[in-house]
């Protein structure tokens, strides 16, 4: 699929360092998107609002992608503290906001 024609594809196995290093990296990811639709659930059961398909997968969407990608920034940029001073706000802020592009789809 990526390979080009008449270029040979640089292919090498990762270390034993390199795979522990990604173990359970897809983790984040998959109680983010749990957690998305867990709020989603909650939010629409207390104020009697109809849930919809879209509305929870848009809502495993963004928890997956804020908490995958807010886990990795976090470490990335040292993670305690200044790491979650760094990133933390920003992940509140592009969930805030799509929740609010949900609400306004009516999902």
């Amino acid at each position: 699929m990526f390979e080009q024609p008449g270029r040979s594809m640089q292919l090498a196995k990762l270390s034993g360092q390199e795979m522990k290093e990604t173990e359970g990296a897809f983790l984040n990811f998959a109680i983010g998107a749990v957690v998305g639709v867990g709020g989603y659930v909650l939010i629409a059961s207390a104020t009697d609002t109809p849930m919809t398909w879209q509305g929870a997968g848009f809502s495993a969407g963004v928890g997956a992608l804020t908490s995958g990608l807010g886990g990795a920034l976090i470490g990335a940029s040292g993670g305690g503290i200044a790491g979650n001073v760094a990133w933390r706000p920003a992940m509140l802020a592009t969930n805030f906001g799509a929740a609010q592009l949900r609400k306004a789809r009516g999902w």
